[in-house]
């Protein structure tokens, strides 16, 4: 990554933090009425929505269920309207098909929460998980809300409504619930990583058994003319496409277990112990605000049982 332009001669990036200073984190459990548990995850300005339904029956053929433990199956999925960087428009995948970076974020999702979600205590069951995500195209034409989930008059609750308004009102961070927020989704950088997290939360939301928190982190290398290379925690889209290396890491009960070490190009190996521990480092930061969000939902649940 080019030094000079994401760090400046008196150690801040572009956005106004310092190298290991993570973006702001906003999360809220519970907000999907109809699912098992979910999770809306802010980090900067990448939004996840995550949503978990099961353990339940397996569906289709039962000859697929494994008989000591559940079957887990992921989904991820961006806006049609979702587009690329530099403000392209991403045509909508063909009908019952799917793009492939979602298809292989799906992939690696899996294969993290696997190592996190204690199988066999839910022997021939399913647990499915769904994460949207997407990226908003500075384009003239309107961007139409989706909805994630209906229960009667969905056309007239997303039709009259502008995009500022539409988080708000349909409670994500307001104060009420409804079982249909659309999809106002966007990125900015460390998608892989927000999704990972908003996944754990949407499980631990549902009561599903974990071996600890999930959360995942990210962290690159900026090299600067003059001076050490320096680890940059969380990186936004900006410092993402940069170029250098980017590496995402995953999590397991509270970083004493890594659950996915993703390296996006070649870096030495001199240098990958300094941006490992500036992934874990994110993730240890990520951890500490998320579980507070967890510990205030339990609160709040708690009262409300009183």
């Amino acid at each position: 990554m080019a030094g000079l332009e994401l760090v400046s001669d008196a150690g801040f990036r572009a956005d106004g933090r310092r190298p290991d200073e993570l973006r702001k984190v906003r999360a809220r459990l519970g907000v999907l009425a109809r699912a098992d548990g979910s999770a809306y995850l802010e980090q900067g300005n990448t939004k996840v929505l995550a949503a978990v339904y099961g353990p339940h029956e397996v569906r289709g053929s039962r000859s697929k269920a494994p008989p000591d433990r559940a079957l887990l199956c992921c989904r991820c999925s961006s806006a049609p309207f979702a587009g690329g960087g530099g403000g392209e428009r991403r045509r909508r995948p063909p009908q019952g098909g799917g793009d492939r970076r979602s298809a292989e974020r799906a992939l690696l999702l899996r294969g993290v929460l696997e190592g996190a979600v204690l199988a066999q205590l839910y022997p021939r069951s399913q647990i499915d998980v769904h994460v949207q995500f997407g990226i908003f195209c500075d384009t003239p034409d309107p961007v139409p809300p989706q909805v994630l989930q209906a229960d009667g008059g969905e056309l007239g609750a997303v039709g009259s409504m502008g995009f500022g308004d539409i988080l708000e009102y349909f409670g994500i961070f307001g104060v009420s619930l409804t079982p249909f927020p659309p999809q106002v989704l966007q990125a900015d950088g460390g998608e892989l990583g927000a999704t990972v997290s908003a996944a754990g939360l949407a499980l631990l939301d549902a009561g599903v058994a974990l071996r600890g928190a999930v959360v995942a982190g990210s962290a690159g290398l900026a090299e600067p003319p003059a001076g050490p290379p320096l680890a940059l925690s969380d990186l936004s889209a900006a410092e993402e496409a940069a170029g250098g290396p980017r590496l995402v890491v995953a999590t397991v009960a509270g970083g004493e277990q890594l659950a996915l070490c993703q390296l996006s190009a070649r870096l030495h190996r001199d240098r990958l112990g300094t941006v490992l521990d500036a992934a874990r480092a994110a993730c240890h930061g990520l951890s500490a605000v998320l579980d507070s969000v967890v510990r205030a939902r339990l609160r709040q649940d708690t009262a409300l049982g009183h």
